[in-house]
């Protein structure tokens, strides 16, 4: 018989699951987050009961976008230990997305009840009750969130590259779907930043980020008919709005934003972000000159609608649109805004609030310079642009 020694079997698994996990880590330090990945899962089962791995590798993949396989791994890792603070709030940002906000509320009440200065629960119970239409108290989770952020560093981060949206494919799509629109008997029209592109730069702009159409908000209901034939999808919560109305193109992984515009009792053509069950007064609320629209041509011959007076409508919005400025915000900063409405004022302080915590500083000093124009004597709207001015160029 042998004298060396037999290692209990729980020993080497327990062994061999740590070196997986360890070489996670190190892989993670390097960047290469697709190997840390398959080292954490290969460390999974020889270490079922590992909490700090479940969460982990939940947390990581779900960063990732991987959120069918991070859920059961934080809902594991929440069984194991339930007092797991990003875990909570994490499993409570997908439950939520996933339209189940009772389970999310349920999750982050617990996350802040454990510790009541997360920064991120803050911001996500905000998120909820956003979600909820419960706006009065969003904005005061929204307002906690980032005066819990300005208490801790704040750091620029560079921008990471990012694919130029100004692509053949995506341009073509835009005047596919504009003239199979009008073929349809809908009046959509480009707008926002859309037109802007295409009346400054003569084809979308390439920092942005979806396409936008306007159209006379009776036709929505035709619109939505016509571009669910055409490949579009609604993504799941974009029904929080009953306008602007959200669409998400899988094939060429493009979003496109329809608004819908109103005459008011006093002529004025209107639109806006128009939360559903909210009370008039919480919607933001936009006013344009009057709507005259001419048949065009899309560059193959097809009819489309366009707008008569694109550049005074670019004004409207703008301001000076013939200069380029990559930190404008449409949603905060447009120059037609009536007034400073409690939806424009959540969308504000979250959207500060995510800008300073991904690194993205001048976006977060534009923001909060244009909010304090409805708001001047805001005491934490003052505190973010000082902060961001401590660590910004002027």
């Amino acid at each position: 018989m042998s004298r060396t020694a037999r290692i209990p079997l729980h020993n080497k698994s327990e062994a061999a699951a740590n070196a997986y996990i360890n070489s996670g880590r190190a892989l993670l330090k390097q960047q290469r987050t697709d190997e840390a990945i398959a080292s954490f899962r290969q460390a999974l089962p020889l270490a079922p009961r590992n909490a700090r791995l479940h969460a982990d590798l939940g947390l990581l993949l779900s960063k990732h976008k991987h959120t069918a396989e991070a859920k059961p791994l934080l809902e594991r890792a929440l069984e194991l230990d339930p007092d797991q603070v990003q875990v909570l709030v994490k499993l409570g940002e997908i439950h939520n997305q996933q339209e189940d906000s009772e389970r999310a509320e349920t999750l982050v009440t617990r996350a802040l009840q454990l510790a009541p200065q997360s920064t991120s629960a803050q911001l996500v119970m905000g998120v909820i009750r956003h979600h909820q239409v419960r706006l009065p108290e969003a904005l005061e989770h929204y307002r906690q969130a980032l005066a819990l952020r300005l208490q801790q560093p704040i750091t620029q981060t560079p921008k990471a590259p990012r694919s130029d949206f100004n692509k053949p494919q995506v341009e073509q799509l835009l005047w596919d779907t504009l003239a199979a629109l009008c073929q349809a008997g809908v009046h959509a029209f480009a707008a926002y930043g859309t037109l802007l592109g295409l009346t400054r730069e003569g084809g979308l702009l390439p920092f942005d980020k979806d396409i936008d159409f306007g159209l006379p908000h009776c036709e929505m209901e035709r619109a939505t008919h016509c571009l669910l034939r055409r490949g579009w999808v609604e993504p799941v919560g974009s029904h929080r709005l009953t306008n602007p109305k959200a669409f998400y193109h899988p094939l060429h992984k493009v979003s496109l934003d329809l608004s819908g515009f109103v005459v008011d009792g006093d002529g004025n053509t209107c639109t806006g972000f128009w939360v559903k069950d909210g009370p008039r007064e919480w919607h933001r609320q936009t006013r344009y000159p009057t709507l005259h629209l001419d048949k065009g041509q899309a560059p193959d011959g097809r009819p489309l609608w366009q707008l008569r007076d694109a550049d005074t409508w670019l004004t409207a919005v703008y301001g000076d649109w013939r200069t380029p400025d990559a930190q404008f915000d449409t949603v905060i900063a447009a120059r037609n805004l009536c007034g400073f409405a409690l939806l424009t004022e959540c969308y504000a302080v979250s959207r500060i609030y995510s800008h300073i915590e991904s690194g993205h500083l001048h976006k977060a000093r534009a923001l909060a310079g244009h909010a304090l124009v409805h708001r001047p004597d805001d005491s934490l709207l003052l505190q973010a642009r000082a902060a961001l001015d401590a660590v910004l160029p002027a």
